[in-house]
């Protein structure tokens, strides 16, 4: 008679916890461990919020854990993932942009993540609102539905002349509040990027983090250990939303070096003057000076955008 095999029951068990894992949970996500190894860290409440640069022809992702106790980010932290070269550079981090990004690797050298990305559609969103919005006023019974002078609207389980069915989700709701939705979603996705671009200008306090958060750029490591639904049912896995690093001109350096020039140009032609007792000597000394001074500015800008 056949002795069962003991050595596959360790396998077996193993399977089973990882089944019902996946059925409380989900499924295990590309940033699993990374996101445990944060967790232990700073605990389930951790939150991080995720820049992208590119290297090479690729993009990066990098995490900036977000400090709840002393919540302020701005520019300047965004200038610190780069090197100590690039961080002074004339052309460097100059603001920000929403995007959506998928993860693809983890390269644990630069203890970063190989991303794709593409650009948040800012403009796209408010016009598929107007085309629904449009759609619904047909349908709307006007007089109906309306809200107190603190803005809420009545029970959506009580029958009113604007009710409707949802058919995936197998509810009742009032078309009117869905209208209402609408437009407030319209006015949101309008001024997400000049509120983005306010805070991380000023500094990223209380107030933008909770937009942060809200408009789900401020994500929880404990989020991002599984994908769930859709996410799960994609190959790609899960999407969310970070921040491409804007780069371009450093103009108050620029200035600042363009005004030292001058001021040293300026200098050598006053010495040169007193102690030759010669203006044309001034003025020669000053324009080599000024040339000189000029060629290191462009040496140094060719650098800073190369680099």
């Amino acid at each position: 008679m056949d002795q069962p095999s003991i050595g596959s029951q360790p396998c077996q068990t193993e399977s089973v916890f990882l089944n019902l894992e996946q059925i409380e949970h989900g499924k295990p996500s590309l940033l699993m461990s990374y996101c445990a190894q944060a967790i232990s860290h700073g605990g389930l409440e951790a939150e991080c919020i995720w820049l992208c640069m590119p290297n090479g022809r690729k993009w990066i992702a990098k995490d900036i854990k977000f400090d709840t106790e002393n919540p302020t980010l701005g520019i300047e932290q965004l200038r610190k993932q780069y090197g100590w070269l690039k961080r002074r550079s004339l052309f460097s981090a100059v603001g920000v942009k929403g995007v959506l990004i998928r993860f693809l690797g983890f390269r644990e050298a630069s203890n970063d993540f190989e991303v794709v990305l593409i650009d948040l559609d800012s403009t796209g969103t408010p016009r598929k609102i107007e085309r629904e919005l449009d759609a619904m006023d047909a349908i709307v019974e006007i007089g109906e539905c309306s809200v107190d002078i603190m803005g809420r609207s009545h029970n959506p389980n009580i029958r009113c002349p604007n009710e409707d069915f949802d058919q995936y989700t197998n509810e009742i709701f009032c078309k009117v509040q869905n209208v209402r939705r609408l437009e407030q979603l319209e006015v949101e996705s309008k001024w997400l990027q000049p509120m983005l671009e306010f805070y991380w200008q000023n500094g990223i306090g209380t107030k933008g983090a909770e937009l942060l958060r809200t408009a789900g750029f401020l994500v929880s490591y404990k989020s991002l250990q599984y994908d769930q639904f859709y996410d799960a049912a994609n190959p790609y896995g899960k999407t969310i939303r970070a921040f491409k690093i804007v780069e371009g001109w450093r103009l108050r350096y620029l200035l600042l070096l363009v005004v030292g020039s001058l001021a040293c140009s300026i200098c050598v032609v006053a010495i040169i003057t007193v102690a030759r007792q010669s203006l044309e000597d001034g003025l020669t000394a000053g324009s080599y000076s000024l040339a000189l001074a000029t060629t290191c500015l462009a040496v140094l800008a060719f650098l800073s955008a190369v680099l």
